[in-house]
C-alpha cells in the first residue's frame, strides 16, 4: 500500500510542490502520475495490486478525462477566436497545434501529440469538402497523388493480410504486432491524403503559407522570398539546401521552385524540423500561383 500511494500520489504532489513557483504547466504532472502507475505495476506482485487497481479504475480514468477536457477546451477556445475574427475557413491542424502548445507548454511534446490527433481527425472525421478561398491553391488534383496513395494503400492492406496469415502460424503475438503496425501506417497515409484535400497553400497578410497535408508546413514572410519559378527539374546547385515537399520524394513530381534569401524551416509531422533555402512543391494551378506571388513581391 505504501509503495502504491508513494508512487502514484506522493510523487506527483511533491512534483507539484517544486514547480508551484515556476513557469511549468501544471498539466505536466500527468506524465509523472502515469509513470508512477507503470512503476507500481512493474514492481508489485500481482496479489499486492489491489489498491493499484483501484487507482487504475477510478483515478487514472479521471486524470485521462481531465487531460482530454483541457485539450478540448483550448481547441474550442482557439476555434471560437478564429471564427469570431475571420470570415474564412480556418485550419483545424493549426488550431489544434496552437491549442496543444498552450495546454502542454512544451512545443515539442505538444506537436507529437497533435500529429496523432490530427491523423485520427482527418482519417475518420474530415469528410466536408473544403472550398478554396481567396489566394489559396490545392496540391492534389493534377499530380496523381490520390491514385498513387490509393494503390499503395491497397498493396499495404493485402500485404498485411497475407503476412498476418503466414506469421500467425509461427507466433500469434508477433503477427498481431506486425499487423497493427501496418494498419497504423495505413491510417497515417489516409490521414495525410485527406489533409491534402482539406489544407491549401495560400498568400495571406504578406505571408506565404505552404501546406502539404500532415507532412510539411512552411510560414514565410514575402520579404524572404528571392524568386519563384515554374520548373520540373531538380536543383543541382551545391550551394543551396533544397527540400522537396513530398511523402514519396522519388515518385511525386513538383512544378514550382521557390528560392529564399535565407534559410527557412519546414515543419514535418511530429514536430520534425528541416532547414532549407529552396523548396520544391506541386501546385495544381501553378501559373496563377507564380503570378500571384510575383505580383505580391512587386507590390512589396
Amino acid at each position: 500500500m505504501g509503495i502504491t500511494y508513494d508512487l502514484t500520489l506522493t510523487a506527483p504532489l511533491v512534483y507539484l510542490f517544486f514547480i508551484r513557483k515556476k513557469k511549468v504547466p501544471l498539466i505536466t504532472v500527468v506524465p509523472i502520475f502515469v509513470l508512477g502507475v507503470l512503476l507500481a505495476t512493474l514492481l508489485l506482485p500481482a496479489h499486492q495490486q489491489y489498491h493499484l487497481n483501484l487507482i487504475k479504475t477510478y483515478l487514472l480514468s479521471a486524470v485521462e478525462l481531465s487531460f482530454l477536457s483541457i485539450i478540448s477546451y483550448h481547441v474550442y477556445k482557439t476555434a471560437k477566436i478564429f471564427k469570431d475574427t475571420a470570415n474564412e475557413n480556418y485550419d483545424f491542424y493549426i488550431i489544434l497545434k496552437e491549442s496543444a502548445i498552450k495546454a502542454l507548454g512544451y512545443p515539442k511534446i505538444a506537436k507529437i501529440f497533435v500529429s496523432e490527433i490530427a491523423m485520427v481527425y482527418y482519417a475518420l472525421f474530415s469528410w466536408r469538402k473544403v472550398p478554396t478561398v481567396g489566394s489559396s491553391f490545392t496540391s492534389f488534383k493534377e499530380n496523381g497523388i490520390t491514385a498513387l496513395l490509393g494503390i499503395i494503400l491497397f498493396i499495404m492492406l493485402v500485404e498485411t493480410f497475407i503476412v498476418h496469415l503466414l506469421v500467425i502460424k509461427w507466433n500469434g503475438t508477433v503477427a498481431w504486432v506486425l499487423s497493427l503496425g501496418s494498419l497504423y501506417a495505413v491510417f497515417q497515409v489516409i490521414g495525410h491524403l485527406k489533409a491534402l484535400r482539406s489544407r491549401f497553400s495560400e498568400l495571406k497578410d504578406n505571408q506565404l503559407l505552404i501546406k502539404y497535408g500532415l507532412f510539411g508546413d512552411m510560414k514565410v514572410d514575402l520579404q524572404k522570398v528571392m524568386r519563384i519559378e515554374l520548373s520540373l527539374n531538380n536543383i543541382k546547385d551545391e550551394h543551396r539546401k533544397v527540400e522537396k515537399l513530398a511523402l514519396l520524394k522519388q515518385v511525386e513530381s513538383h512544378n514550382v521552385v521557390i528560392y529564399f534569401t535565407e534559410q527557412q524551416t519546414v515543419e514535418k509531422a511530429y514536430g520534425i524540423i528541416k532547414e532549407c533555402d529552396t523548396v520544391l512543391l506541386h501546385i495544381d494551378n501553378e501559373k496563377e500561383f507564380v503570378e500571384t506571388i510575383n505580383k505580391a513581391l512587386q507590390q512589396n
